[in-house]
């Protein structure tokens, strides 16, 4: 469309057919992501959800950003708290996953079947057998349409297992990745689909 004139690029974006949720989830849905279960505190109780909408964002200072559907349950403790840690699951990790995506907030205590520690600077918790595990504190939050972006300074990291590959979700279900030492990283669609991870598809 580069080269036509203007009034040409106009009245075909005017019969362009509009936009749907449903095809844009489709299209996002085949960027794979790893998957992390995210946590906070909401007094003296512990909660949890898996997301897969977790990056990076600087090295100085360290900060990272996580995206919370504004209507999930996480999403009012977490901003109240200004705390939570980040567990980025291992690929033998897929139970824990599907709980904190569709469970975990009918139980009263969701991290008690999940061996973990408590972090040395927040006390949020961060799951044994993750990849590696981030405590952050919130900085700054952001409007995003239906979701709000939450960027945290990480105050404590750790990388656990160096003999895992990691979780991966990719088009609405988790890829079969056999754990082994780095270097390997043969992978095959393999797994059911699962309960997409917020906020990547249907909401858990």
């Amino acid at each position: 469309m580069g080269g036509l004139p203007p009034e040409s690029r106009a009245a075909m974006s005017a019969v362009r057919a509009p936009l749907h949720a449903g095809e844009f989830r489709q299209a996002v849905g085949r960027f794979a992501t790893g998957v992390t279960v995210l946590s906070t505190l909401a007094g003296a109780r512990h909660l949890g959800m898996t997301a897969n909408s977790f990056v990076s964002v600087s090295l100085d200072p360290l900060l990272v950003l996580a995206s919370v559907r504004r209507d999930a349950r996480f999403h009012d403790p977490l901003l109240a708290a200004g705390v939570w840690g980040v567990s980025v699951l291992a690929a033998d990790m897929t139970e824990a996953s599907r709980f904190f995506a569709k469970r975990a907030h009918d139980v009263a205590e969701p991290f008690a079947r999940w061996a973990h520690s408590l972090g040395p600077e927040t006390g949020v918790v961060l799951l044994d057998g993750a990849l590696s595990v981030f405590e952050c504190r919130t900085v700054a939050t952001h409007p995003g349409g239906d979701h709000t972006l939450v960027i945290g300074e990480v105050v404590f990291l750790d990388r656990q297992r160096e003999d895992a590959g990691p979780l991966v979700f990719f088009e609405g279900g988790y890829l079969e990745q056999v754990a082994a030492p780095k270097g390997t990283a043969d992978a095959a669609r393999a797994q059911s689909p699962g309960p997409v991870p917020e906020p990547g598809g249907p909401r858990p």
